[in-house]
């Protein structure tokens, strides 16, 4: 089974990020389009397939009790909601946030 690019799409405002793995970048390592993804973004089972991984993302980097990540919905779509605002937090936390999405994107699906 192919694996989907490592790359998320970041919506920032308000003191908080949302990601959420989109249609144009699934594909393999090779760079070849993930056959799981075909289709446009607007179609419904393209979206229910696009919305499961990146709640199967979601669900990943919350197993690994490091860290702990919530989701809403934006434009009906599910999106994985980070928040960045404990005055003890630093970057160093929010790299290993990123890296754990990264890590979670690559394994979702396997």
């Amino acid at each position: 089974m192919s694996r989907a690019k490592a790359s998320l799409r970041s919506r920032l405002g308000g003191g908080r990020s949302t990601f959420r793995l989109e249609n144009s970048e699934a594909t393999d390592e090779a760079g070849r389009f993930d056959d799981a993804f075909t289709g446009q973004e607007n179609e419904p089972e393209v979206r229910r397939r696009l919305d499961a991984h990146n709640e199967a993302i979601l669900d990943c980097v919350n197993r690994s009790g490091e860290i702990f990540l919530s989701h809403t919905r934006l434009d009906d779509r599910y999106t994985i909601r980070v928040c960045i605002g404990n005055p003890r937090q630093e970057m160093r936390h929010v790299h290993r946030c990123w890296e754990l999405l990264q890590q979670a994107a690559r394994s979702a699906g396997e």
